[in-house]
């Protein structure tokens, strides 16, 4: 009789494996999904302790079975400036936490940002203005061409004044590349999770506790004044700025969040300006953030006028950690409220805007499988393999000190 029941479960065993590998399991219950989506984006946003966690105030108006969130958020507090306008910042947060929630929702998991970019579009939002947001896959999760790379998906991003997205109306705009690390027990849980829905819920909510359980160690959210105020940088002996990364200011993962981390370079490189504002910036993750670790920030002029190179490393002259570039707006002219110009919208007729396929693939080159990517289903696991060198696009002058020359790079 034993054996029966032997061949039983390897049947069922062998099914399911065919069904893992052989059928879009994202399809089986997507309208399911996302008619639950704003529900679980809700319970989410109020219940981690992390950076997501600032924008509890969002209400999500609808979520499509591809994924495509739409939703709205007033401009106040923690997103405002000193002068009640909204830190520009505060577009890398909401890119970031939507977008990857878009992902997640359209039946993907395992993936790690490893690019970030937004442009300002038009005038920051002032204290108590309606912004409405839209952020969807724009390349769904794909192999490159080569093999031995990783799977890769491109995600977008627009906030605007206008519930229909107007051009008009656009406040900014976004774009983020993420990775999978997803490691082989993830995705045979997340196929089962999607094969039954009550398992699904299961776990979501299982997750959820989890995150409600760390709420006591971070921030209360009712605390938090400003992203500038929650960043606490510090002029640097060794040049540049000092941070620290709180409970906070992490992901769900335990390491420093991509929206934190670049909420901060954006500061460092205001800071060093005379707090101008922020048009555009692009950032490269090529390692996780440690929290509560000393960091230095640096912000660097660049060849163009108004633009940092900007470097967040664990001490001066250690391989960074984060790199990437900061476009400021110039100071105005003297005695003159010159206003401040935008990054100008690129013709969809010029392509510009398009990624294609061998673009992605060049991307996603950066992101080679040496390592097995480490479990990043818990606190402890980072996702420390899903990083890789940053392209040529940004030139670092090596440091000369002689201090530095003794470390182990």
């Amino acid at each position: 009789m034993a054996w029966i029941w032997a061949l039983f479960l390897a049947a069922l065993l062998l099914v399911f494996l065919l069904c893992c590998f052989s059928f879009d399991l994202r399809k089986l219950w997507a309208e399911w999904r996302a008619v639950h989506a704003p529900r679980r984006l809700k319970v989410f946003l109020q219940t981690t302790p992390g950076y997501d966690g600032l924008l509890k105030n969002f209400v999500c108006h609808s979520v499509s079975v591809d994924g495509e969130v739409r939703g709205s958020i007033k401009a106040e507090e923690p997103l405002l400036k000193e002068d009640g306008s909204m830190e520009e910042s505060a577009v890398a947060l909401l890119l970031d936490s939507l977008t990857g929630f878009s992902l997640w929702t359209s039946g993907h998991i395992g993936y790690v940002t490893a690019e970030l970019s937004f442009q300002m579009r038009g005038h920051a939002p002032q204290s108590g203005e309606e912004m409405f947001v839209k952020a969807w896959v724009k390349d769904p999760p794909k192999m490159p061409q080569d093999r031995r790379l990783r799977k890769f998906a491109v995600l977008a991003f627009e906030l605007s004044r206008s519930a229909t997205g107007e051009e008009h109306a656009l406040i900014a705009s976004g774009e983020q590349l993420q990775v999978s690390i997803a490691t082989l027990r993830q995705r045979l849980s997340w196929a089962l999770q999607l094969l039954c829905p009550p398992y699904f819920e299961y776990v979501w909510q299982a997750g959820m506790n989890t995150l409600g359980s760390y709420a006591k160690y971070s921030q209360p959210f009712e605390e938090i004044r400003s992203l500038k105020e929650l960043a606490a940088l510090k002029v640097s002996g060794a040049g540049g700025y000092e941070g620290q990364l709180k409970i906070r200011q992490l992901n769900v993962n335990g390491v420093g969040h991509g929206a934190a981390t670049a909420s901060m370079l954006c500061l460092a490189a205001s800071e060093a300006h005379a707090e101008q504002p922020v048009l555009e910036a692009k950032f490269f993750y090529l390692s996780p953030a440690p929290m509560q670790t000393q960091l230095l920030l640096e912000a660097k002029p660049n060849k163009n006028p108004n633009q940092f190179q900007v470097f967040m490393r664990l001490k001066k002259g250690s391989p960074p950690l984060i790199r990437g570039t900061v476009t400021l707006a110039p100071p105005p002219a003297r005695g003159a409220g010159a206003a401040i110009p935008m990054v100008p919208m690129r013709s969809e007729e010029s392509g510009s805007n398009e990624r294609t396929e061998q673009d992605s693939s060049q991307d996603s080159s950066l992101f080679s499988d040496h390592a097995e990517p480490g479990d990043s289903s818990g606190p402890s696991d980072s996702g420390r393999h899903a990083f890789a060198p940053l392209p040529d696009e940004v030139d670092e002058e090596p440091y000369t000190d002689d201090e530095d020359t003794d470390e182990d790079h």
